[in-house]
């Protein structure tokens, strides 16, 4: 058996440094695949939303990547998703379809053929279905494509439309949205309304990698020939020293559950926490600036920092009032690393490694949110036991080496189910 030592990403962002969660698991699966001895090449373009600088470049092929190579889009091709993006958006409302070719126009799919053919990869890899489009799996049939899932695009498309189609226009107070928005079950019936097209897409893959274990349930139901693995997000573990003297944080990342989350919890448990503990102070980091929400007494807005050690190091815990959204809740692993304890809602806490009472807290509904948060507030020696706690089940279970290990498995795994997959498509 013999395993891959080149391979071709294709990535819609610059993954150093990892501006959010997805960015995350990129520059760790890159960290993996070069910690086996993989010859990394990585395809983008120009034009992201987290920009690729010299710089960023310069640290990637520095450390785990042999080459970057951006894609810049033509006057024409530039002016086309423009106008696509005003139709979608303005006129019609909606988002860009999930799987439009708006994502991978034809240059840039015909670019990124000539230049996997040049370094004639064994294996490729594409981050999001809705990026599909920029891979001809006909003309690499014989190459093995691998997609790393980190939710479910189509779902969580409708799940932010249908709540996009309620919220105020920013900035956003709390006392402005309607109360069904923050209630915990505002996305119970959400579950059956993923694009059968998103299966499709999986199953033009030799191995689809889902990071959550209910994803990948989902995904081997409703697919025929790709080889579904599971690989959860793991984290390297920094060497911080907790203080856990100062306020509480919520790390924010660039989608609407994030603003949901933050209106959810300014309105419904804030003032019960201030009722208690009218010295309680949150620090809200990301994406979350003040363009967006209104700020409340409690809350401090940070908007996006860089580098969020210090923050760690000095926080008391990290709140997760998140409840919409598919995947692994990959700021939980991120908190965990660094040794804070999080309280979370129950549905972001089944898709990531906290455990009640023994590495974190999970809430139910808002009252006990509330609950938490004063307990873990008034109490920061708790703090540091959960924080401990939560580092040791970070460094023991999901840690950047144990990634290198799983993907190593996978990878052999893949290698060896290889012929059975190739009899199927």
């Amino acid at each position: 058996m013999r395993l891959s030592k080149n391979i071709a990403i294709f990535v819609n962002q610059c993954p150093y440094p990892p501006k959010f969660g997805f960015l995350s698991r990129v520059l760790s699966m890159v960290k993996g695949f070069h910690s086996l001895g993989f010859g990394i090449h990585i395809f983008s373009y120009s034009k992201t939303f987290a920009p690729w600088t010299n710089e960023n470049i310069s640290v990637l092929e520095n450390n785990w990547v042999s080459s970057v190579k951006l894609y810049k889009f033509t006057i024409n091709e530039s002016l086309q998703r423009k106008l696509m993006h005003i139709m979608y958006s303005k006129i019609m409302h909606n988002g860009i379809p999930p799987f439009s070719k708006f994502h991978t126009p034809l240059g840039m799919r015909s670019w990124f053929t000539r230049q996997v053919e040049i370094i004639d990869p064994d294996l490729i890899m594409i981050n999001y279905a809705q990026f599909d489009g920029i891979l001809d799996h006909n003309h690499f049939k014989s190459t093995r494509r691998v997609i790393d899932t980190i939710d479910l695009h189509s779902l969580n498309l409708k799940m932010q439309n249908s709540l996009r189609s309620l919220l105020p226009p920013p900035p956003i107070h709390p006392d402005q949205v309607e109360i069904k928005i923050l209630q915990e079950k505002f996305y119970e019936n959400t579950s059956g309304i993923i694009n059968h097209r998103e299966f499709q897409v999986f199953d033009q893959y030799s191995n689809t990698i889902a990071i959550a274990e209910k994803e990948a349930d989902i995904i081997r139901e409703n697919t025929h020939t790709t080889i579904v693995n599971f690989l959860p997000m793991m984290h390297e573990i920094p060497k911080v020293t907790n203080s856990y003297a100062g306020s509480a944080l919520f790390p924010t990342g660039p989608n609407l559950f994030n603003t949901q989350g933050y209106l959810y919890f300014a309105r419904r448990v804030l003032p019960l926490i201030i009722r208690n503990q009218p010295d309680f102070s949150l620090q809200v980091t990301g994406f979350l600036d003040q363009n967006q929400i209104v700020p409340v007494p409690g809350i401090i807005i940070l908007g996006f920092v860089p580098d969020l050690t210090s923050l760690f190091e000095e926080s008391c815990f990290v709140i997760s009032p998140v409840f919409g959204g598919t995947g692994q809740q990959i700021k939980i692993i991120e908190a965990m690393a660094y040794g804070l304890p999080v309280i979370a809602l129950r549905d972001a806490a089944e898709r990531s490694p906290l455990i009640h009472e023994v590495n974190g807290l999970v809430a139910q509904d808002a009252n006990e949110f509330a609950e938490h948060v004063i307990r873990l507030w008034t109490d920061r020696v708790l703090c540091k036991k959960y924080g401990q706690a939560a580092r040791v089940t970070i460094q023991n279970k999901y840690s950047q080496l144990h990634l290198n290990e799983e993907l190593s498995k996978l990878l052999s795994r893949a290698y060896t189910e290889g012929n059975n997959y190739e009899s199927q498509s």
